[in-house]
């Protein structure tokens, strides 16, 4: 067997990791050309074949899998040497990439990130705010802050709150439309949603053990919650809206919590996305642990404080 070049092997872990050549190429900054050559030569200098790929897949054959297990510690140990390293220093710096939803990124991550700038000078930080779905591992994203629920995944999920959806309407529409005093109510009501694939629009409410699941007919349907928000406010109906969204139209009066004895189903929880390392860089753990510590608080106030004051 000859001597294994040890680069090849991080190379040969990252194309496995990215599902493919081009991937890592983009990944690595690393011509296609460059790649192949390093998986060729590893696999001569093993004596074996690692990878069985065509025009469309990529399998990892049996010693692939072994060699594969065997090059992620290796990653891994080279990370927590970065980290130790790192932890040396007196200051966290580097270049954190993050990529966050637009209502997230705007309303709850932009206020508090001018904090987290000035506890660490000699840090960037670059944000993405996008509804697509970006995969950190491809485009390499340091976190990815994603809404629940979440589907199954191979990377690791840090929850870092919940967030509760209220009813709630503009005291101009109440007064012209008068209040619901029931979720059924709702059926008649100017209701304003996210719209739905199957067409179909369901709020579900609790009280004291009971469940009432009501099928209303939005008149305004939007997939952003701040276009749902304005629409409310100007009068248009009765919406379904992100606690920490309203919480201050709420407090001044702007808009008003309805049903105040029900509380709604639906949540989504918040998740920081990352690649499965054992071990985190000094950055991102700086990062981690500033989100821990501010989000929660934004989403803190759960509104049946409030609701004792609504119609």
């Amino acid at each position: 067997m000859d001597t294994v070049d040890p680069k090849s092997l991080l190379v040969f872990a990252k194309v496995v990791e990215c599902g493919g050549i081009s991937a890592a190429g983009r990944l690595l900054s690393m011509p296609k050309a460059t790649i192949s050559r390093a998986i060729s030569g590893l696999e001569t200098s093993l004596g074996t074949r690692l990878l069985e790929r065509s025009s469309r897949k990529m399998r990892l054959t049996e010693s692939g899998e072994t060699i594969f297990g065997h090059c992620q510690r290796i990653a891994e140990e080279i990370e927590e040497a970065k980290a130790a390293i790192g932890s040396m220093q007196s200051a966290t710096r580097g270049h954190l990439r993050v990529a966050s939803p637009l209502t997230f990124g705007r309303s709850l991550l932009s206020p508090i990130l001018p904090r987290f700038l000035s506890q660490h000078p000699a840090l960037r930080v670059e944000v993405e705010l996008t509804n697509r779905r970006v995969d950190p591992i491809e485009e390499n994203f340091d976190f990815v802050i994603r809404l629940g629920p979440l589907a199954d995944t191979s990377l690791v999920a840090k929850q870092l709150g919940m967030i509760h959806f209220v009813p709630c309407a503009s005291a101009q529409y109440l007064q012209s439309h008068g209040v619901p005093k029931q979720p059924l109510d709702l059926t008649r009501h100017s209701v304003i949603d996210i719209f739905d694939t199957e067409g179909k629009h369901h709020w579900t409410f609790t009280r004291a053990g009971q469940r009432i699941e009501v099928e209303v007919s939005p008149r305004f349907d939007a997939n952003d919650p701040i276009v749902r928000r304005d629409a409310a406010l100007s009068g248009i109906g009765v919406a379904l809206l992100p606690w920490f969204l309203v919480e201050e139209e709420v407090r001044t009066g702007q808009l008003q919590v309805v049903l105040p004895q029900w509380r709604s189903t639906r949540t989504n929880g918040i998740y920081a996305l990352y690649p499965n390392r054992r071990s985190l860089s000094l950055k991102s753990r700086a990062f981690l642990a500033f989100l821990e510590e501010e989000i929660p608080p934004k989403l803190a106030g759960e509104p049946s404080t409030l609701r004792r004051r609504s119609p």
